[in-house]
């Protein structure tokens, strides 16, 4: 099993370092302000769509102010299907994305889990190379096996001060917050009853303890605040300079409803990490015996591997069932105003999309993202 994790891990790294390699789909940061704003992935991102014929070059758009201006949804990755709804006559707004923008998607989940899947195989081999070793094959192996898990325990602190660094910058503003993971919490547990079982000094085992209990109420509280502060994550696409557009100013931000530059899949996300976090926090719990003098049950150390896999594999293949189903998001108004703003597609997991591309790639082998 492990060997198989290892094996994922490399072909997953392989896989993001090609997609690092590509052409880039987003010029860089200088482009953006002095290129005209109708480049391609400005206005269409990485979807199907292509240019309709009353969008292929700006115009003014009739304007009465009488008319009342109303934001919609709609979901399709059929570029007539697209054309069809915001025309006519809909302008396309140049929207740059943020750190917000990269939602919860089948291929970060499923390398998120491979990576805490390889803490918690590591740590448990160890342990019964180390049992089956010491004392003619004793159950409990002495506390000095650890110290072979050095470079582990700088790998699992590593992420974890990269994930409260992300917290932080995080709270500064909410409405541009990235989608960290809510449970990297399990790290630190499995940590915690491997030191339990392993009898080492109560000053370790406190110290885990601690960090696990925090780690999970701080993951707790990213949930908390994402559905009491709806906004939250919401800064999903940034309008650009939009005078070479003609528009009219009452229909350029700040006079257009924020509504059109959120992504309409925040909702979704927010529910999906709500259901990983109370799916993990009962398998962590009933399947992981803190107590036991062994790490974990021999009855039960596959089943929180086969627990915590499952659960995040079948969220990985909700988002991708999802996405797959509803189709490609874009938001448009009708009324005074008629302007259109199309959402970033998921299906490589945002990772063909240059922006921020190095962290987001680190963040997802760590398992922060």
């Amino acid at each position: 099993m492990k060997t198989l994790v290892l094996a994922a891990l490399f072909s997953a790294t392989l896989l993001l370092s090609n997609l690092a390699n590509a052409t880039a789909v987003l010029p860089q940061e200088r482009d953006q302000h002095s290129d005209p704003p109708r480049s391609h992935f400005l206005l269409y991102k990485n979807s199907p769509f292509t240019p309709c014929t009353a969008n292929d070059t700006p115009f003014p758009i009739p304007f009465n102010s009488s008319l009342p201006l109303t934001p919609h949804t709609s979901h399709t990755r059929s570029p007539t299907s697209f054309c069809r709804a915001i025309h006519p006559p809909s302008v396309l707004l140049p929207t740059a994305l943020s750190a917000s923008s990269f939602l919860p998607s089948w291929p970060a989940t499923l390398i998120h889990v491979l990576s805490i899947l390889f803490s918690y195989l590591t740590l448990l081999r160890s342990y019964d190379d180390a049992a089956s070793s010491s004392n003619g094959g004793g159950e409990k192996p002495p506390p000095p096996y650890l110290l072979s898990l050095v470079p582990l325990a700088i790998f699992d602190a590593g992420r974890l001060v990269f994930w409260w660094v992300e917290l932080f910058r995080a709270v500064k503003t909410l409405q541009a917050a990235k989608w960290l993971s809510v449970i990297l919490w399990v790290v630190p547990g499995f940590w915690w009853n491997q030191m339990i079982a392993s009898g080492v000094g109560k000053a370790w085992v406190f110290l885990a303890g601690t960090v696990t209990v925090a780690q999970m109420a701080a993951s707790l509280g990213v949930i908390a605040v994402r559905w009491t502060h709806r906004d939250a994550s919401t800064w999903n696409y940034l309008p650009m300079d939009l005078s070479p557009l003609g528009l009219a100013p009452e229909c350029q931000p700040p006079n257009l409803p924020n509504e059109i530059f959120a992504d309409p899949r925040v909702a979704g996300a927010r529910a999906l990490q709500t259901v990983q976090f109370l799916l993990v926090t009962v398998g962590f719990v009933t399947r992981l015996d803190v107590g036991s003098a062994r790490f974990p049950v021999m009855a039960r150390r596959h089943g929180l591997a086969t627990f915590f896999v499952g659960t995040m594999v079948l969220s990985a293949m909700g988002l991708g069932i999802a996405g797959g189903a509803a189709g490609l998001p874009f938001r448009y108004t009708t009324g005074r105003c008629q302007v259109a703003v199309v959402m970033m597609d998921a299906k490589f997991g945002f990772f063909d999309a240059e922006f921020m591309r190095a962290s987001r790639v680190v963040g997802a082998l760590f398992g922060v993202y």
